[in-house]
């Protein structure tokens, strides 16, 4: 058991989260997948969201831990999300985002800096993915690192992802975040991620054998424990 906290500056402002991540450390063979976009098809987007390949490298979740909140499921949540956001067009967040249990969705980046009470807003939320987009929001993930919260029933993670956007610099393109999903939905109530801040990271999850942690698929593991 280990507790996280971090913060997002931005404009003097701070948003602060903090989970409680329970976690197991043991071998798992690696398990490769092509997850294709379910929830995009009926989204608004007219561009669906490719198809991206999942290396799950550890998966060591007790028995009684949801489908919904494993690290397979909360990849291709992620993935597709992302893809859906970086195509441009309209994003139907019904089908990525929670309604009943929505908390906030904090961003410290740029003159949109979505920061402090305007977070926990999700009536603000289409607005502000327009804005993102109209921007030229890309992201793409590269690692996600998963842990069930049995005390609410979610799924917490943490990621890396390159992003890109006519606000951010391209000099630095890591960019990393934390979230939660409600295991009931398997929808996000959690999102915190901020500005590229890094040329490289260190790696959350196992590397697939053979392979590098910096390839084109998502890697995705349960949390280690330490």
């Amino acid at each position: 058991m280990r507790s996280w906290k971090s913060s997002l500056m931005a404009g003097g402002v701070c948003v602060a989260v903090s989970f409680l991540f329970l976690s197991a450390c043991s071998s798992s063979p690696v398990i490769s997948q092509t997850l294709e976009p379910t929830r995009s098809e009926s989204s608004t987007s007219s561009t669906p969201a490719p198809a991206v390949e999942v290396l799950i490298t550890r998966d060591d979740s007790p028995p009684e831990v949801p489908e919904s909140c494993r690290p397979e499921k909360i990849a291709s949540l992620f993935s597709e999300f992302l893809a859906d956001v970086s195509a441009g067009t309209g994003v139907n967040l019904d089908l990525y985002v929670s309604t009943s249990r929505f908390k906030w969705y904090a961003d410290a980046v740029g003159a949109t800096a979505r920061v402090g009470s305007a977070a926990n807003d999700r009536g603000s939320l289409p607005s502000y993915i327009s804005a993102r987009q109209a921007l030229g929001e890309r992201a793409t993930g590269l690692q996600i690192a998963v842990a069930y919260r049995r005390s609410d029933d979610s799924g917490n993670f943490e990621f890396v992802a390159d992003r890109s956007a006519g606000d951010i610099p391209g000099v630095l393109p890591i960019s990393v975040g934390k979230g939660a999903v409600e295991c009931a939905t398997g929808k996000i109530m959690v999102w915190s991620w901020g500005p590229p801040s890094a040329r490289d990271f260190a790696p959350m999850c196992p590397a697939p054998p053979g392979r590098s942690n910096h390839g084109s698929s998502l890697i995705a593991c349960t949390q280690s424990a330490s």
